[in-house]
């Protein structure tokens, strides 16, 4: 439901805020949310007060964890997985905030968060310093995202091994005979009747 919310507030926040600037909590039933009052007062506070667009990753972590609760036998690093959604958290927030800086819009594509850091950064280093810094925000960022998805592919080409390795002897099987014995009938056979 907040990941409805969440989009629900990128479509239609403009209306929605304000109508919840001017109204008291609970007290509107006017609001496009798909989440009602409460899913537009949520949106706006993770989109435009916090981390803008990156705020997804909390929604993610969030489920991803639940989910872990109630089944304990998904293999997941719950520390290793916090430590990389906060990263992914701060990084992208800071990455979508510093190329929407002057972009005119409803919400804070990069939220306060990316918005007031990267204003300190293009004042303290110039514009200069804060491409540079960006780009190794992006750097860290794919690294991060990388060996993950190294990690993934190679456990998925091992379980494609071990799958053709476990169909290898009922291919190898012909109207109960087994290739590999004829096989080595025929080499058998060779040796004794093949001259030299």
């Amino acid at each position: 439901m907040s990941f409805l919310s969440f989009i629900s507030f990128i479509k239609e926040g403009a209306a929605d805020q304000s109508i919840i600037d001017n109204s008291t909590l609970a007290s509107t039933h006017n609001v496009k949310n798909i989440g009602g009052e409460g899913g537009a007062r949520l949106a706006q506070y993770l989109i435009n007060d916090c981390f803008g667009l990156s705020s997804i990753v909390l929604i993610i972590w969030l489920f991803v964890i639940s989910i872990k609760s109630f089944y304990r036998k998904i293999k997941i690093k719950v520390l290793d997985f916090t430590l990389k959604s906060a990263i992914s958290l701060v990084v992208v927030s800071l990455i979508v905030g510093f190329f929407t800086i002057n972009l005119s819009s409803h919400f804070n594509w990069g939220g306060y968060h990316g918005k007031i850091v990267n204003d300190f950064i293009h004042n303290f280093i110039g514009q200069t310093g804060a491409i540079i810094l960006c780009l190794l925000l992006i750097g860290i960022f794919v690294i991060l995202c990388l060996s993950d998805i190294i990690k993934w592919l190679y456990k998925i080409q091992k379980i494609k091994e071990q799958r053709r390795q476990e169909a290898l002897p009922g291919i190898g099987r012909a109207g109960g005979v087994s290739l590999s014995g004829s096989f080595d009938y025929r080499l058998r056979r060779c040796h004794l009747y093949c001259p030299g």
